[in-house]
């Protein structure tokens, strides 16, 4: 059942009309959503793997039981040295950032400490 005003004129701004010409440059197609035809940058997602890395390290979870303390201590300082070399550091900042404010707000941080020398490093 298709429901009128889902209709394809509803979904262009009012001031073009029917003609989507001025939406083409700002709407991905459909290749561009799914990445066809298109060379993705290697390291798009690195900084948000690496904050939710550090978020398993950091935070209550069956990893983060598993290992030691001198062990959780030297991934995440493997982390930060792979972050040296990564060029959005403000990406990886902001899920950090994200993860730790749950973290802090659920109480579910595996070690305060940790958490402490995070942002000290």
């Amino acid at each position: 059942m298709h429901h009128p005003s889902y209709g394809r004129k509803n979904y262009l701004p009012t001031d073009l009309g029917n003609d989507a010409s001025g939406v083409v440059g700002v709407c991905p197609t459909a290749s561009q959503l799914k990445g066809i035809g298109n060379k993705t940058q290697p390291e798009s997602k690195c900084p948000e793997l690496l904050a939710n890395y550090c978020d398993m390290l950091l935070r209550k979870t069956p990893l983060s039981k598993k290992l030691t303390a001198d062990e959780i201590e030297s991934k995440l300082k493997d982390v930060l040295l792979v972050l040296k070399y990564v060029s959005n550091k403000d990406v990886f900042m902001r899920y950090h950032k994200a993860h730790l404010t749950r973290r802090l707000i659920l109480d579910t941080s595996a070690d305060s400490e940790k958490e402490e020398n995070m942002v000290e490093w």
